[in-house]
């Protein structure tokens, strides 16, 4: 087959998804909108793209549509995001035949009226962007319009996308620093690692208010907040932590949890009641801001259990999250709506 990923590069997931489609011999390409540090290999940067004045810009991205169209038969779009604004060229793939993809991750689908409403713990509730911007507006009229299928990243998305088809994220355990094995020295501080990419959305206050009020409690216990590192020396800071703690009040875990688990980190999140048939035999300890210093408390002075999780982790994540199995139910949903071998 014939991919092409655009245009968001969300937590570098398009990229992977690429590279293992090109292991399975497909001819496949991330063409994104990068983030400050690049390109990465097996991808392509628009930013450069699109480089110069106005009328450059338009005869850039104009040779830039050519090109899509002659070269790829499946447009497989992450976030709300293609190639031109508003979603303007979805009708071009759809009258030259292509299949269309959308990959909803989050933010781009989830409506914060409505969670706010209905969940009593939630991002929304706390997160202070407006993001009901008019590209987001506009994505559920699109993929009734234009999409081929919908898949989504994060089970709770389900409610916002009947029919869409949930494959959980791929994590290439290999290409991850080697964990420390040394076990830690008694009465050293114990480490809790927590990387927000946003501090609203991901809980962070709160696991920071835990963390004071076990130290008060006299638990040595000290945080590590990760914050704007290139990833391989995010995860290089991460191997000597105790625990690692995820999101607290989105409901499901993010890419930080499967990394930690491949490194066997025992690893805290809250998984929202209802959604643990999504990921049956989880080693992750639920936990939302209500309970975080409860759980904080007993995981820390449990070393059984976390070894017991730490010991689980990594066989889950190359059980569930491998990137050539993921990748299988991908391309068979490409097969299954036409597009071509």
């Amino acid at each position: 087959m014939r991919i092409v990923h655009g245009a968001s590069n969300i937590a570098g997931l398009p990229i992977e998804i690429s590279r293992a489609q090109r292991a399975l011999g497909h001819r496949s390409m991330a063409v994104l909108y990068c983030t400050a540090r690049g390109a990465a290999p097996g991808s392509v940067d628009m930013e450069l793209l699109l480089q110069g004045n106005r009328p450059r810009r338009i005869w850039g991205r104009g040779r830039l549509l050519a090109h899509l169209l002659a070269s790829y038969d499946v447009f497989h779009f992450h976030f709300h995001t293609s190639y031109l604004p508003l979603q303007r060229d979805l009708p071009l793939w759809r009258v030259a035949g292509k299949r269309i993809i959308f990959h909803l991750h989050g933010c781009d689908i989830r409506d914060p009226r409505r969670v706010r409403v209905e969940q009593p713990v939630s991002a929304c509730a706390e997160c202070p962007v407006h993001c009901m911007v008019p590209t987001k507006l506009h994505l559920p009229d699109a993929i009734v319009l234009y999409a081929d299928r919908v898949i989504v990243s994060t089970p709770d998305l389900l409610e916002f996308v009947p029919g869409a088809d949930y494959i959980p994220n791929p994590l290439d355990s290999a290409a991850l620093p080697r964990p420390s094995l040394a076990r830690r020295a008694s009465g050293q501080e114990y480490v809790v690692v927590h990387a927000p990419t946003d501090r609203a959305i991901k809980g962070t206050r709160h696991l920071e208010a835990a963390i004071e009020q076990l130290r008060a409690e006299g638990v040595p216990v000290r945080l590590q907040l990760l914050e704007g590192l290139p990833r391989e020396q995010m995860l290089r800071a991460c191997l000597e932590a105790d625990v690692a703690v995820d999101q607290l009040l989105i409901g499901w875990f993010g890419l930080f949890a499967l990394e930690m688990m491949a490194l066997g980190k025992p690893v805290i999140a809250y998984i929202r009641p209802g959604l643990e048939r999504y990921a049956p035999g989880l080693p992750v300890v639920s936990a939302e801001p209500a309970t975080i210093a409860a759980t904080l408390r007993v995981l820390l002075l449990d070393a059984a259990r976390r070894e017991r999780l730490a010991a689980d982790g990594p066989a889950y994540v190359a059980r569930e999250h491998n990137p050539i199995d993921i990748n299988c139910r991908i391309l068979a949903l490409y097969a299954a709506v036409g597009a071509r071998r």
